[in-house]
């Protein structure tokens, strides 16, 4: 994950109040109960075998690849501003999709990290690169999604963890 704070994060991500925001979410206070949806289509699938980098599942290989996933996962969910703020809020859980009505019509594909906690925990990962993808894909979303003028400190929150 890329950790060094783009020039535009001065004070910006520290002003609001990470708490405020739901995943990929423009900046405004929303509610707290989450809307229930299906799962993208590739989230309870095992990653694609045939990826250039996929290893067997159970070889020592695949043990070495989650060990090491797991570690990025927490790395990424333990990053901190200076200031306190855990940048990985704004991603940990799908996006309430009540209090952002429009959010399917503009992501195609969400992705949360939450949701890739658990794929590495259940072995559904075996490739760096498949999972590389996901985890773009989050930010990617995060970035689609709050273009223009809402959401920009969950803009810099994005490009600092990608």
């Amino acid at each position: 994950a890329h950790t060094t704070p783009p020039a535009a994060s001065s004070s910006s991500a520290a002003a609001t109040p990470t708490s405020a925001h739901p995943h990929h979410a423009a900046a405004s206070p929303a509610p707290t109960a989450r809307a229930k949806h299906s799962k993208p289509a590739k989230g309870g699938r095992r990653s694609d075998p045939t990826a250039p980098d996929a290893v067997k599942p159970n070889s020592k290989s695949f043990k070495a690849l989650k060990a090491a996933l797991e570690g990025l996962v927490r790395q990424l969910l333990a990053h901190t501003l200076p200031q306190g703020i855990k940048t990985a809020t704004p991603f940990l859980n799908p996006v309430d999709l009540e209090a952002y009505p429009d959010y399917l019509k503009v992501i195609k594909e969400p992705m949360d990290l939450s949701t890739i906690r658990r794929k590495v925990e259940k072995g559904t990962y075996l490739s760096l690169e498949v999972f590389k993808r996901d985890v773009n894909l989050v930010f990617d979303n995060a970035l689609r999604y709050n273009e223009g003028d809402r959401g920009n400190d969950v803009r810099i929150m994005a490009n600092m963890l990608q």
